[in-house]
């Protein structure tokens, strides 16, 4: 019990936040790097990717109505972090099939959801645009090999709803393959252009390739569902 109040509390203390712009672009990014980048991250954070994956397939199979109601609202509002801290928070036997007291982020647990939720329904082409208010094109960006703190993780949303507003096929590619696998990690390496694409104009986007799955699958999901947001409460801004 005691492990299932603790990653209830590092939910509730890990709430959406606003985005910082990314630096300013000084040169392009030799592939080469971005490649070594991408096996570092895979060493480093695989690991705990599994259990987290673990954890959510046993809270879908726990309580799945529960699980697709945090996506009756609108993606990182506080209604929705409500919803999935609640989902969360009855996760104690569920910690027990991954064997320890699991903190994560609010960005990771609804991305693990999401990734769950669409190995039940199957990947379905999106039905709506995600919202985004920067200007994308004309960047850059790298992989980042440090251990993701809660702000950088938020500025992977307005990338990945360009992803998936703008290359919808190739992260359907890339949501069809197992989270960091070979193939996810093969398939990140051939999105140069896309990412690029995505990237903010004139900036350097620095990127986690975790993170960015986890943000991906939460919006394509969102995107994908063929059901208005906010219908859980009759409706919402």
């Amino acid at each position: 019990m005691k492990s299932g109040v603790a990653l209830a509390a590092s939910l509730a203390v890990a709430p959406f936040v606003a985005l910082s712009p990314a630096p300013a672009v000084a040169k392009d990014v030799d592939p080469e790097v971005r490649i070594q980048q991408l096996d570092r991250v895979y060493l480093r954070m695989s690991g705990n990717s599994r259990k987290l994956r673990k954890l959510s397939k046993c809270l879908i199979e726990q309580d799945e109505a529960a699980a697709r109601g945090a996506f009756g609202y609108d993606n990182w509002t506080e209604q929705q972090r409500e919803v999935l801290g609640g989902v969360y928070s009855k996760g104690s036997r569920c910690l027990m099939v991954v064997a320890l007291e699991l903190r994560t982020s609010g960005v990771m647990a609804l991305g693990a959801i999401a990734d769950g939720l669409l190995d039940i329904d199957g990947i379905n082409p999106p039905v709506r645009k995600l919202p985004s208010a920067v200007t994308f094109g004309d960047g850059d960006f790298t992989w980042d090999i440090a251990r993701p703190s809660q702000d950088f993780q938020f500025e992977h949303v307005p990338v990945a709803n360009c992803l998936v507003n703008r290359h919808s096929g190739k992260i359907a590619e890339l949501l069809a393959t197992g989270q960091t696998s070979d193939k996810e990690r093969k398939v990140f390496n051939s999105l140069t252009a896309e990412l690029k694409d995505c990237s903010p104009t004139g900036k350097l986007q620095k990127l986690h390739p975790v993170v960015l799955r986890a943000v991906l699958a939460a919006g394509y999901y969102s995107a994908s569902r063929n059901v208005a947001q906010n219908d859980n409460d009759g409706g919402g801004d």
